[in-house]
């Protein structure tokens, strides 16, 4: 009995029991998809944190504020030091293994903080619902948000959408406290929270509103309106605060202020402008109509609308700031073309909480009898409840089976050797996710970036160990279904046919990104055999339910059907007559360096000379035998004018046999003349000139090393053929006089 009247006294025995079944909820199916990166945007969050622990923590991409990366990187580096994940020895291994081998470690830390502060916002929602409308109104909020779908279905993303609604739901709890009294503290935490949400997603700046309102609405004591309003000290610390935090959390919006802005704008511009893939329509009937519909549940949408309702007809002082950050968010986010669900993330707890003061108005309602009042606010609690609660739990059995493109992956790996050939059509996002030299190529560009000093032999080593995970690594090419999509992605449209060889993919979904043209599926019929097809259900329940048209997440929130699992339709063909190739078996550290080759290729043909040359030495580190590696790094240095480098690039190339153009011979000659190592530069030249390399710089060039050897016959001999194709060149002119001047014996 003790224990019982213990716990009947303590606020614990209230919001541990939403607090827990949320927590199962963002728990359950969280290692979905892995190793495969089936939810957008996770590996551009996780990996450039894994690469901090490098010391670099410059994310060089601002579309997000650094706090979440940060505090992964941290977590990354304490778990590298304790040699908790990969069985590794230094900290560059650690990252190459997720760079390079297999993220999920990483992306399942990611996500179990995600789902950690996840969790954390259902009990944040208590407080908020205690602290402004009472203990009733804090319990049923917390359940609310605990099986709101949309909230559970983004806590399972190492991504920063549901880490900064945490946050911020903290400083909207501080905000309320300030109407309290106004007391320096209320202020300043409200601050450092709505600073820490703002530097893990930008959007949180609204934030600042709450705060505002609650200082408006504490009535002035001994000074006028407009001095306790304006010119209290108290909300400018809280501002200050705020903005000091976030960048002490994201530094690079001032250090790389250029790439912010430039980030920044286009995410501005997506929003606003550009909108994602379908035309959805306005943004505030959408986010209405489907997004909460569907995120919250009939139940909890219809009571939380009541409960702005009433929120509005009372205008409390807590009334105020709930409704401020609600209705600002809902007002901005209607406006844009992007309509994801994610983007009315921050509404999902207010509105739980404004669901609970409409169900605690109707339990006291003079309608009902009021002795009944605890169970008609149970009534009303379940009945809410129930319909998010379904699909909390048919989400989740979705997340805990296997993806189609996980199955598609696991069948074309048991069957098709490494180095087949194989297109996938239909789109980005919801392709197959196998391993190919771009793709591999994508990331090994990141991690030189963030480990610099990691030598190509030592990469190509380490990387060697993990040949079982590594392999099959295919010949890979996407085809986007859909034209715009073209530019961004730099791959190819999918024709009507393909050329006859090779394996083919194809992924179709209601979704934007698995569209696939019909006249290409006929020509497939003709001319392929299908081999194997991985369906997550009917295509009527796959047509019928409710996905975010916009994201390329696969998996419903609503009208589930009878669907088995996430996925697009993935059919995998063969094209008839296609010869099975022999099967040849490429050593991994050779391969890393053909990687490297086809990466500096790529730099250097974009004018990135510095990550060229980067990408062509870990190459010749690797490939120390290939002639042609040293040939192209040479012209990097020559393009770079470090001569010195260049030409010790160059005749190592010769040294291994290299077929050197004439260009690069005649670069060697200049070199040569600079220095005065006029032999070297005789047979530069001469060499030159035999590959069919003629220009007047460098026949004056060939005759100054002659005369400087006093073979003058030849030096003029050479000046002439310059003088013969520039008559102008006004060197070998005087050169022509010098070595006839010579010839006849003048000084």
């Amino acid at each position: 009995m003790a224990i019982w009247e213990w716990l009947k006294n303590r606020d614990v025995v209230r919001w541990l029991p939403p607090v827990l079944v949320g927590a199962l909820l963002r728990f359950w199916g969280l290692g979905f998809g892995l190793p495969n990166f089936l939810r957008p945007d996770e590996d551009m969050v996780v990996l450039p944190a894994l690469g901090m622990i490098g010391g670099d923590l410059d994310p060089y991409d601002y579309t997000y504020p650094t706090l979440y990366k940060y505090v992964l990187a941290l977590i990354f580096r304490l778990a590298a030091t304790l040699g908790v994940g990969p069985d590794v020895e230094a900290p560059w291994q650690y990252a190459a293994y997720g760079f390079l081998v297999d993220g999920s470690f990483f992306v399942g830390i990611a996500r179990g903080v995600t789902a950690i502060l996840g969790s954390l916002t259902v009990l944040v929602v208590y407080w908020i619902g205690k602290e402004g409308y009472g203990r009733f109104v804090g319990v049923a909020g917390a359940w609310f948000c605990a099986v709101s779908v949309l909230h559970v279905r983004d806590s399972h993303f190492g991504v920063t959408d549901v880490p900064s609604v945490c946050l911020l739901m903290f400083g909207v709890l501080y905000a309320l406290r300030i109407t309290r009294g106004g007391n320096l503290r209320d202020y300043i935490w409200s601050g450092v929270f709505v600073g820490l949400a703002t530097g893990t997603k930008y959007g949180s700046v609204l934030g600042v509103i709450p705060i505002l309102v609650a200082h408006f609405c504490i009535k002035p004591r001994d000074a006028s309106v407009i001095s306790q309003w304006m010119f209290n000290r108290r909300i400018w610390i809280a501002f200050g605060v705020a903005g000091a935090i976030f960048i002490l959390v994201s530094p690079y919006v001032l250090l790389r202020l250029d790439g912010f802005k430039r980030d920044f704008g286009f995410q501005v511009l997506h929003l606003f402008e550009f909108g994602h893939g379908e035309d959805l329509g306005s943004g505030w009937w959408y986010h209405l109509k489907v997004s909460l519909r569907y995120g919250l549940g009939w139940g909890i949408l219809v009571l939380g609308v009541f409960g702005v309702g009433i929120a509005a007809a009372r205008r409390s002082a807590s009334d105020w700031v709930v409704l401020s950050l609600l209705l600002v968010f809902y007002a901005i986010t209607g406006q844009g073309k992007a309509v994801f669900f994610r983007y009315v993330l921050p509404i999902i707890p207010l509105l739980c909480v404004l669901a609970g003061v409409c169900v605690d108005r109707l339990r006291k309602s003079r309608v009902l009898p009021i002795r009944y009042a605890g169970l008609w606010g149970v009534a009303f609690l379940v009945a809410g409840l129930l319909e998010p609660l379904w699909a909390s739990v048919r989400l989740n059995r979705l997340l805990d089976r296997s993806d189609t493109r996980v199955l598609a992956r696991a069948w074309v790996e048991d069957r098709i050797f490494s180095g087949a050939e194989i297109k996938n059509v239909g789109g980005l996002f919801g392709d197959v996710t196998l391993r190919s030299k771009s793709g591999i190529s994508w990331w090994l560009a990141r991690y030189c970036r963030a480990f610099p000093e990691v030598s190509g032999d030592q990469l190509a080593a380490f990387w060697s160990r993990f040949d079982s995970k590594v392999v099959p690594i295919y010949q890979y090419t996407i085809y986007p279904g859909q034209e715009d999509l073209m530019e961004r992605s730099q791959a190819k449209k999918a024709p009507k046919e393909i050329p006859a060889s090779g394996w083919v993919i194809t992924h179709e979904h209601p979704l934007y990104y698995s569209v696939v043209d019909g006249a290409f599926l006929n020509w497939l019929d003709r001319e392929a055999h299908l081999y194997a097809k991985f369906s997550p259900g009917s295509q009527t329940d796959v047509a019928g339910a409710i996905f975010d048209r916009q994201d390329a997440f696969y998996y419903p929130i609503g009208r589930f059907g009878d669907l088995e699992r996430g996925g697009p339709l993935i059919r995998i063909w063969r094209i008839k007559g296609s010869e099975e190739a022999a099967q040849k078996t490429e050593e991994l550290g050779p391969l890393l360096g053909w990687i490297f080759l086809s990466m500096g290729n790529f730099r250097q043909q974009a004018g990135d000379l510095e990550r060229a040359e980067l990408f062509f030495r870990r190459a010749s580190e690797i490939l120390s035998d290939q002639a042609n590696v040293y040939l192209l790094l040479g012209r990097v240095y020559f393009q770079k004018m470090e001569l010195d480098a260049g030409v010790k690039a160059f005749e190592q190339a010769l040294k291994l046999g290299a077929r050197i153009p004439g260009e690069v011979h005649g670069n060697l000659g200049a070199y040569y003349v600079s220095n005065r190592q006029f032999s070297k530069a005789i047979a530069s030249y001469e060499q030159a000139v035999q590959m069919g390399y003629e220009q007047a710089d460098g026949y004056n060039n060939l005759g100054a090393a002659y005369f400087q050897v006093a073979q003058y016959d030849r030096a003029e001999n050479a000046v002439q053929k310059a003088l013969v194709l520039d008559p102008n060149h006004e060197e070998a002119q005087a050169n022509l006089k010098a070595i006839r001047a010579r010839k006849e014996g003048v000084p």
